[in-house]
């Protein structure tokens, strides 16, 4: 999500780990996708993980 709102942030980064020149990135602007907040929320009940605990 912080990739998305400040991209000047993590150019270096990304260039390093997916092989890409920074300048080429930087083109881009944009290094990840809008965040889709119904795919990417958590939705789990306090019981749910006390259980999950449990079994570990």
């Amino acid at each position: 999500m912080e990739s998305f709102l400040y991209p000047e942030k993590y150019y270096k980064m990304y260039s390093e780990v997916i092989n890409v020149k920074e300048h080429l990135l930087k083109e881009v602007v944009e290094l990840c996708d809008k965040p889709d907040f119904e795919q990417e929320t958590l939705i789990a009940t306090v019981k749910s993980l006390e259980m999950k605990r449990e079994m570990q």
